[in-house]
């Protein structure tokens, strides 16, 4: 019952776990809802008829999710329709630029500005690392994993997370020594 830009529109962001920020979306659905005022409007008439949900912290940016269920079939409909490599590479360079705009501030004077938003955002990490550790990807993938996981090395200390952190970086790390063995 979707128009066919809502549909391409709610197919890409799918691709985020616990929700997503306005320029995030702009970053990853690039090429999937035209024009930036486009997809602008379209998140919007997504959001009249329910579908994504806008969630106001005055803490935070402004935030939008899906439903789970909703979020689940829309990603199938991405499967299926042949794009999903794409918004996955798209979502994770976007957080790749994220970590590595966090690091200089994860021990600087904004260091609580930046781990609230790295927590909000943790999901979306923990699924673009996910991505960039797909065996039969590209080498590209697996370096920009590492270049997330080792730039949010202060996150994962202050957050008590650092196991999680390592946990990243060895199998990252084994995954592109065994991709280089193998060449």
């Amino acid at each position: 019952l979707l128009s066919p830009g809502e549909q391409d529109l709610i197919q890409a962001i799918s691709v985020f776990a616990g929700g997503w920020t306005l320029a995030a979306a702009e970053a990853v659905c690039a090429g999937s809802c035209g024009s930036q005022f486009e997809g602008l409007e379209t998140l919007d008439q997504l959001g009249a008829k329910s579908l994504v949900i806008v969630e106001h912290n005055p803490e935070i940016e402004t935030r939008y999710r899906l439903l789970e269920p909703v979020r689940q079939y829309a990603s199938g409909k991405l499967y299926d329709s042949g794009e999903s490599e794409s918004v996955h590479d798209r979502h994770l360079g976007y957080f790749q630029v994220l970590a590595e705009q966090a690091k200089p501030h994860l021990r600087a004077h904004r260091q609580i500005e930046w781990l609230r938003r790295l927590e909000s955002e943790l999901g979306n990490i923990r699924v673009a690392l996910d991505w960039s550790y797909s065996e039969n990807g590209p080498m590209e993938r697996v370096e920009a994993g590492l270049r997330i996981a080792a730039d949010l090395h202060w996150f994962w200390q202050c957050r008590c997370r650092h196991m999680e952190g390592f946990h990243w970086l060895e199998r990252l790390l084994d995954l592109e020594q065994q991709r280089r063995g193998d060449q």
